[in-house]
């Protein structure tokens, strides 16, 4: 979010001038430039008083837009986390599969996967074998029977 839409949605959000938003939010830059290590929102008071003395607004309003000005700040904070961690997380489940298939691709004794596939496993002639479903007893058997289970 650009400065002008947070200034457009604070404005939005309190019902105040933009002007007067401008003029908050650029007094509480003022503030930040001073004051480097309390700048959160546990300094309300000391900030809305800073304001309010800078701007000549009432410090009702300055307290109300500041409120307002972090709540959005921590709500665009936290959106932009949690794709952070989707990303992290799909990115190492990901890595995770890839070096498990190679660890597993490494450790298959191929002649013997080979050899057990070719003694084990054969074409089914369909003319000749054909497949047998056991579905003459129907009428008795329960719906678990019928679906496989």
């Amino acid at each position: 979010m650009n400065n002008t839409q947070t200034i457009k949605t604070l404005a939005a959000q309190t019902n105040e001038a933009i002007q007067t938003i401008e003029a908050i939010l650029e007094s509480y830059e003022n503030y930040c430039n001073r004051n480097i290590t309390r700048y959160s929102r546990k300094h309300l008071a000391a900030i809305t008083e800073f304001i309010a003395a800078e701007t000549a607004l009432p410090e009702e309003t300055c307290s109300k837009v500041m409120i307002h000005f972090f709540d959005l700040v921590k709500n665009k904070n936290l959106k932009g986390s949690f794709k952070m961690k989707k990303l992290a997380v799909i990115t190492l489940a990901l890595i995770t599969l890839g070096a498990t298939s190679q660890i597993v691709e490494k450790n298959i004794d191929k002649e013997e996967v080979k050899t057990i596939v070719t003694t084990n496993l054969r074409e089914q002639d369909d003319e000749l074998d054909p497949i047998y479903f056991q579905h003459d007893d129907d009428k008795n058997s329960s719906l678990f029977e019928k679906i496989g289970f």
